[in-house]
């Protein structure tokens, strides 16, 4: 199977709620409160919706969006959690809304997401970390850490959108890592046969949004 990485198109916003409505019914790890927040909005078209799909297909495997920031109380602001104590600096990349097909899950999907949009940040010079929420017990952790996140338990937080299961983590890689993290992913996917990500054309979709966040 032949897989793509990409940035979702105005045809798409469509099939990336519903993907969202569906993964996060069945997560283990959180609750989600509202649906209607799942819908397509004005922080999608500030950021990057990155999709990945197979290569003759329109159907949806993965999705998260990443997002470039040059203030972090706009990065809290989004994320609902204190950044105070991680030794964080802007600008920086946030990705969110991240989930999979639950008929596709446990086979490293999210991976080649997380390979491209810390591509895409590397191929943005000002970007300093690439961060995101995840919560204890999910599977993608081993393959994170074996990355270079490093993960740190927020001091506070105000999710208004999900309520915890578990304990909700911030994943930190700083820039100095972005490199090998590309390439300790790379090895991770071995074989797999995806269509190679333009991290340039990412950057470009980034640089392009950064700043306007609502």
């Amino acid at each position: 199977m032949r897989l793509r990485v990409g940035v979702a198109g105005p045809g798409q916003h469509a099939a990336v709620e519903a993907l969202r409505r569906t993964a996060y019914r069945q997560a283990t790890e959180f609750r989600w409160n509202d649906e209607a927040q799942l819908a397509w909005s004005a922080a999608d078209d500030a950021g990057a919706v990155l999709v990945l799909t197979e290569q003759d297909s329109a159907s949806l495997l993965s999705t998260v969006r990443a997002s470039a920031f040059t203030d972090l109380a706009q990065a809290e602001a989004m994320l609902e959690y204190s950044l105070d104590g991680m030794g964080l600096d802007a600008p920086l990349l946030v990705a969110s809304r991240a989930c999979t097909l639950p008929s596709a899950a446990r086979r490293g999907l999210l991976m080649h997401l997380r390979r491209a949009y810390v591509g895409a940040a590397l191929a943005l010079p000002d970007i300093r970390f690439a961060i995101t929420l995840v919560y204890d017990g999910a599977p993608r952790l081993r393959s994170m850490r074996e990355a270079g996140f490093v993960f740190h338990v927020p001091v506070r937080g105000w999710d208004n959108e999900a309520r915890a299961l578990t304990q909700p983590l911030m994943a930190v890689l700083p820039r100095a890592r972005f490199a090998s993290a590309i390439e300790a992913m790379t090895e991770m996917i071995g074989d797999a046969d995806v269509a190679a990500t333009d991290a340039a054309a990412v950057a470009a979709v980034l640089r392009e949004r950064a700043g306007k966040h609502p």
